[in-house]
């Protein structure tokens, strides 16, 4: 125990000891054991709290929050209803309620307690203040939003948490979490999506970045790997490959590692040769020191804006060259990050560039390696053999799925007599979820008998040997989703976009030699999927091992091949940055893996 608060226990005890009945002492002693989860002490001074006042709402709360925290959620429950009673206003009580629906999953009824936190924060506070629980608020309402495929009110519920927080790495994460959310909005243009990632740099306006000397050449370049997400994450399927498979005489490997750890972690920790740092407890200045001391030359952050991300220690600029790329599908906005991760696919030569505020990194295949899940399902024949009808789905998260994808979708159905959709997302864990749902799939005109609702699980994998075709989604397409579709044997019909985010089925298609499913059009997109569906041998055949082979002997999963091409990229950059000054000059790089070093 912390010896500050130690002290500050004790005398509190000594206050209640001179007075059983002063409440303040009483309320300041059970505000100290919450912090140190003494839950039961806690009741036992709310009990002696309301003795002297039956009214006292604010040692109901605390009980309320004890219960809940020593899982008597109904009993939280009914005392967080009582204080409502006494007094009206008091937006913890409304916050309890809104847990106790959480854990109930009754997703409506939590919504609404979570819409009368932000609306009593706003009434009594204004619209510029910072509360905890209003700020928890609007992150929970972001949260349910998205899954419900309410992208506007989204966004506005992480620009709302972004006031409500106080530090700026707060805000960071709140604005990071709205930029996230953007890539789901098919109304954005590609210049509003690029102002709005602009925006995120000025967080950093009074940021002094690490003064670097200009880059030397030299025999062994230290890399840099950040992330949030070194455990079992589905990035972790893409990143693998740098460090198990890296040239140790060219290369010397760092990563540095921030939050969350598990087995996955203790796995990764035991790549040969890398040095492991972590940077959970830092502040982004102190992170960054530490990688301005340990002298890596290129960084490579590989979460972008997405959870928890460690964008905020790159704005310090600690290496010479930063890049970011495979965990995010669209520029950071970060002035102090010089390139992002792509492929000749996913961003032709000549196109995107204006959509980025970094320089594209084109590699000549893939951008990013699958490394498949151990203990996956062997492949198996086409469901439709067995059923008599083909399964079309999508495992995406529901809220890439806009109206224009669910008209294609109903096309592709209404063409394939018997056919079936099957959608598995989170948001289908509640009957609340699948009545929205269901309601805007009857508004656009689909026969909901042909539609059947799953929930996320962690066996999805075994779930696509009950699947025939997969369609992927647009314009934010899937990435991992896709790729645990096409290694069960299960196609999936993308169409491709025009910018970064749209275009990751097209990549992975074009690089395990899958072209039948890439459309263009959307008629196009409609017509691939019924093709597909009508060709029962060439679907069976993809279904029973054909398409895993395709993948296995494709670059998408050549983790030798695709490190040659990053490493020949590093290099080349290297090369670039030593041979010019300022580092890096305003124009993309694309590489001849022949010239590697």
């Amino acid at each position: 125990m912390d010896v500050k608060l130690m002290r500050e226990i004790e005398q509190a005890r000594q206050a209640v000891a001179r007075d059983h009945q002063d409440q303040k002492a009483l309320k300041y002693l059970a505000n100290l054991y919450m912090l140190q989860g003494q839950y039961k002490e806690v009741l036992v001074l709310s009990e002696r709290m309301l003795v002297v006042d039956p009214q006292n709402y604010e040692a109901l709360y605390m009980a309320a929050m004890a219960y809940f925290y020593l899982d008597d959620a109904v009993t939280a429950f009914e005392l967080a209803q009582q204080v409502v009673k006494i007094k009206p206003d008091y937006i913890g009580a409304y916050m309890s309620m809104a847990f106790y629906y959480g854990q109930k999953s009754m997703l409506r009824e939590k919504m609404a307690m979570l819409e009368k936190v932000v609306c009593l924060g706003e009434k009594i506070y204004g619209s510029s203040f910072e509360n905890d629980l209003v700020s928890e608020a609007w992150l929970q309402l972001a949260i349910a939003h998205v899954a419900l495929g309410n992208i506007s009110a989204c966004k506005k519920a992480y620009l709302k948490r972004g006031v409500t927080k106080k530090f700026l790495t707060e805000k960071c994460k709140a604005y990071s979490s709205y930029l996230m959310c953007s890539n789901y909005d098919a109304a954005l243009s590609n210049a509003e999506m690029l102002a709005e990632h602009k925006k995120y740099n000025d967080f950093f306006a009074d940021v002094k970045p690490y003064p670097q000397a200009k880059p030397v050449l030299k025999k062994k370049l230290r890399i840099g790997y950040i992330s949030p997400d070194f455990y079992e994450h589905v990035v972790m399927y893409f990143a693998e490959p740098l460090l198990w498979n890296y040239n140790p005489e060219k290369f010397a490997v760092f990563c540095y590692r921030k939050g969350k750890k598990d087995e996955k972690t203790a796995q990764l920790c035991n790549a040969p040769g890398t040095v492991w740092r972590d940077i959970t407890k830092l502040e982004p200045a102190a992170a960054a020191k530490l990688i301005y001391d340990d002298k890596i030359d290129i960084l490579v952050d590989l979460a972008g804006h997405t959870a928890d991300n460690c964008l905020p220690v790159l704005a310090y600029k600690p290496a010479p060259l930063q890049i970011s790329g495979i965990g995010y599908f669209s520029t950071t906005g970060l002035a102090a990050i010089d390139y992002f991760l792509t492929d000749v696919y996913v961003d032709p030569i000549g196109c995107n560039d204006a959509c980025f505020t970094e320089k594209l990194l084109r590699l000549p295949h893939t951008h990013w390696c699958y490394a498949k899940k151990k203990e996956v399902p062997d492949c198996a024949e086409a469901p439709y053999k067995k059923n008599g009808y083909v399964t079309f789905c999508s495992f995406n998260t529901f809220a890439k799925i806009t109206d224009a994808m669910l008209r294609l979708w109903w096309r592709i159905l209404q063409a394939v007599p018997e056919s079936r959709l099957v959608l598995k997302s989170k948001v289908f864990e509640n009957f609340y979820g699948i009545q929205v749902v269901s309601v805007r799939l009857g508004r656009l005109g689909f026969d909901l008998s042909r539609v059947l609702f799953r929930p996320a699980t962690r066996t999805y994998m075994r779930e696509y040997l009950e699947m025939d075709i997969a369609l992927d989604t647009s314009p934010y397409v899937g990435g991992a989703t896709t790729c645990e579709a096409l290694f069960m044997g299960v196609p999936v019909v993308t169409l491709a976009g025009e910018r970064h985010g749209s275009r990751f089925g097209y990549s992975m298609l074009k690089n395990i030699g899958l072209e039948e499913c890439i459309a263009r059009t959307e008629d196009e997109y409609v017509a691939k999927a019924v093709a597909l569906a009508n060709a029962g041998q060439r679907l069976n055949s993809l279904h029973q091992g054909r398409l895993r082979e395709m993948m296995l002997a494709s670059p998408l999963m050549d983790a030798r091949s695709y490190m040659h091409d990053l490493e020949a990229a590093y290099a080349e950059m290297w090369h670039k940055a030593a041979a010019t000054c300022p580092l890096a000059q305003n124009t993309s790089l694309e590489y001849n893996t022949v010239n590697s070093y």
